[in-house]
């Protein structure tokens, strides 16, 4: 008998998924179809077609192909032309059929009429939907309250962001607010190189990778490309292969594939960097060539490191020993080229934007920025700009400067009378759950553009159901990506299934509907016109598509048909646009802090006028909770199967949620085996995990990967909304028992702040 690989196993999952979708359903899994629903039925003749698009099931936006036979989707392939993903598609897209054919999909837009939470509800057509919404908008306008519209959105990879952003600023409100958690990496880039983003790497030369937290292999963005580059760097190059180093407080997948594992508890990163620096600077191991043409505040800054920084001294803050931290440093400054890169955890903690900016040094140090295998500035696809551009002024303050849930709460400088949803869950994923839920009630209007009755469109005023993405138009640009612009753009699979609408089309009817004004900024018909105005713009500066007919209508078919545009390659060295600080230099020096937050909107609680020179140090994060009550570290993590707010409904991904311990449909508590010996606790025994927030009920399992002194907790589970895969899945929802905090520079909300105890029911 041949032996069945995983992929191979996963693939045929997810085409029996589709394909038992389609013919009417998994016995398994109860799949049942409300009455109405057009029932799928799978085609043995008729039309079958490959339909190019960008999966939505998670925020990386690759390229995927919808096969579609009889009008009716039955499977997602890669889409080779897309260069993110280059036709690789994870599980996660496998899944987008039971999205589609979801049987508790919303149908239609729906007014609220009974308590907030209750329930219930009352079919109403889209013109009076769009109507209460266009009533509301002009009343907060007349009244001067624009500002006071907030509009949440987990930053969806394209225009979509661009649209919300843009309908927004021309309404006059500056709450165009994403969920992402990202902004402490896009300010450590905007104070050390000018620009506000995420960055790329050159996986494919680099030799040496220091991960600081963040699964590579399961919780990265976009995924594919990570699980590509992890098998190039690992094999691709028989006679270079990568030395991969991960610190993480967690032994995950990516921690067990590295060449090391280096475990670390949360926020304390930036030490192991500086003290890092410290040897590099000391032994004189740096890049004198870069350092001198390229940086600016060195002299400072290896004075900081070498006089605070020493490796005894960091492995106090770090707990590891002083020759790890001295090996890992001559490692690192040995092999070229060489990075380290910051995961998306390391955007968690107390001390988020320190801890970066003191990674980030590491690059700079060792020269490894701009070059081939280190860190590039991502380019943006030259789209056709749409001008005008609106502009608030005066710029009313922004509402997430310091955590926005406590704000609105506590002492905002306005109460939001509007919020708007899009593809984001508050209620469910945002930190402290309770204060979201005090928020929620003080806002007088809430409209969700959700697809699902989630647990924060179940507590929304108005809902305008989406179209999933395999029913509309739908463009992608991946987060950080390749370095040269990528865009992915797709049309609609098949036709809607229910009356919901393209969210991009609400908000540009919403746009005219509101005054005449803000109609002038969005002169567009659909979001397919206006995809089609800013594509242009890639028309006219080449690349990868080049149609026989020097026509834009050619080349626009081109584009649909291919589902991807990219630049033909990364323009190395142009050092206006990689260092774009008014120094022209790398600043390890980062005397424009103040300013730079006014920049971009945010607010810190920290004191942003320190004298100069403010150089990247180490402060020690806060962990919420008395030790001596909750001795624990809670460590929340995300596995490759969790899809976040976009799909938590699709039993194909609950099957295989917890592959490295076997569980399924079920969140757990992972304790390593003497700290659950302690407390009396066996492998599957259910427990209570506790923190000054709240605690929530878990099955706990031993697993040697977690430290002596962590619990960790999978995201994922305890919905209690969102439809009847996602409420049958079991556990606790892990944001239940996260004390809110922030970090004070950027305001993002410190998911690794919490401490916890563990007790048997």
């Amino acid at each position: 008998m041949t032996e069945m690989s995983r992929r191979d196993f996963i693939k045929l999952a997810g085409a029996g998924a589709a394909a038992a979708g389609a013919a009417g359903g998994l016995s398994y899994l109860g799949w049942q179809y409300l009455p109405g629903h057009p029932r799928p039925r799978m085609a043995t003749l008729g039309e079958s077609l490959w339909v190019p698009t960008v999966c939505r099931v998670c925020p990386a936006g690759c390229g995927v192909l919808a096969r579609v036979v009889d009008g009716q989707v039955v499977k997602i392939e890669g889409n080779r032309a897309h260069p993110m993903n280059e036709g690789k598609p994870c599980p996660r897209a496998q899944a987008a059929t039971q999205v589609l054919y979801d049987p508790d999909r919303i149908q239609g837009p729906l007014r609220r009429a009974g308590a907030r939470g209750a329930g219930l509800w009352e079919p109403i057509t889209w013109e009076e939907a769009v109507g209460e919404v266009v009533d509301r908008l002009r009343e907060l306008r007349e009244q001067g309250q624009a500002h006071t519209l907030l509009f949440l959105h987990d930053a969806p990879p394209g225009h979509m962001r661009k649209l919300i952003d843009r309908f927004c600023r021309a309404y006059g409100s500056p709450n165009a607010i994403s969920t992402d958690g990202w902004d402490a990496e896009r300010m450590t880039h905007l104070l050390t190189q000018g620009w506000f983003d995420m960055a790329a790497h050159n996986w494919d030369d680099s030799i040496y990778v220091l991960f600081f937290g963040g699964a590579f292999l399961e919780n990265w963005q976009p995924q594919t490309q990570m699980l590509a580059a992890y098998s190039f760097m690992r094999r691709g190059r028989p006679t270079r292969r990568a030395r991969l180093i991960q610190i993480s407080p967690r032994l995950s997948v990516s921690a067990a594939k590295a060449d090391e594992w280096v475990p670390l508890l949360p926020g304390r990163e930036g030490a192991l960097a500086l003290g890092m620096a410290h040897v590099i600077v000391r032994e004189k191991l740096y890049d004198e060539s870069f350092v001198e043409e390229h940086t600016e505040g060195f002299d400072e800054f290896s004075q900081l490191v070498v006089e605070e920084y020493t490796p005894a001294a960091t492995s106090g803050m770090t707990g590891l020993p002083a020759r790890t931290i001295e090996r890992l440093a001559r490692e690192f400054a040995g092999f070229d080229p060489a990075i380290a890169v910051p995961g998306r955890e390391l955007s968690t903690s107390t001390n988020a934007l320190l801890n970066r900016l003191a990674i980030h040094s590491l690059n700079a140090l060792v020269g490894s920025i701009d070059v081939p295998g280190g860190v590039l500035r991502p380019r943006e696809a030259p789209f056709t700009p749409w001008e005008p551009e609106p502009v608030l002024e005066p710029a009313p303050p922004r509402l997430d400067g310091t955590g926005l849930s406590q704000r609105i709460v506590n002492d905002g400088p306005y109460l939001p009378q509007a919020l708007f949803l899009h593809e984001t869950n508050p209620l469910y994923q945002g930190v402290g759950s309770g204060l979201w839920r005090g928020a929620f009630q003080m806002i007088p209007f809430i409209v969700s553009f959700s697809s699902f009755m989630d647990e924060s469109t179940l507590h929304s005023d108005l809902v305008l159901p989406n179209h999933t993405f395999l029913e509309r138009w739908v463009d992608g640009i991946p987060p950080g990506g390749l370095g040269r612009p990528v865009i992915g753009i797709g049309r609609p699979a098949v036709s809607p299934l229910y009356n919901t609408r393209h969210t991009g089309d609400v908000l540009l009817e919403l746009a005219r509907d509101v005054d005449g004004e803000m109609a002038d900024y969005f002169p567009w018909a659909d979001f397919e016109s206006l995809l089609r105005f800013r594509m242009r713009g890639l028309f006219e500066a080449g690349g990868s598509i080049r149609p026989e007919s020097d026509s834009y209508d050619a080349f626009w078919r081109e584009l649909v048909d291919e589902g991807a545009w990219f630049g033909t390659r990364y323009p190395f060295g142009q050092w206006q646009e990689v260092l774009a600080t008014a120094s022209g230099r790398f600043q390890f020096r980062l005397d424009q802090l103040g300013d730079a937050l006014d920049r971009v909107g945010l607010r810190a609680e920290a004191d942003s006028q320190e004298k100069p020179p403010l150089l990247p140090r180490y402060e020690p994060p806060n962990y919420a909770g008395d030790p001596e009550e909750y001795p624990l570290h809670l460590v929340p993590y995300r596995v490759i199967m969790d899809a976040g707010a976009r799909a938590p409904n699709a039993p194909l991904l609950w099957e295989m949620y917890g592959l490295h311990i076997k569980e399924t449909w079920e969140s757990w508590v992972e304790l390593h085996p003497e700290t659950a010996h302690s407390l009396d606790i066996e492998d599957g025994d259910y427990v209570w995990v506790e923190s000054p927030q709240g605690r929530i009920r878990l099955k706990a399992r031993l697993y040697e990967g977690a430290l002596l002194d962590v619990v960790n907790i999978p995201m994922g589970g305890g919905h209690t909304a969102g439809g009847r895969w996602a409420s049958q899945v079991g556990g606790g929802n892990v944001t239940e028992l996260i004390v809110p905090q922030t970090d004070p520079f950027v305001g993002s909300p410190a998911w690794a702040g919490t401490r916890v105890k563990v007790y048997k029911e």
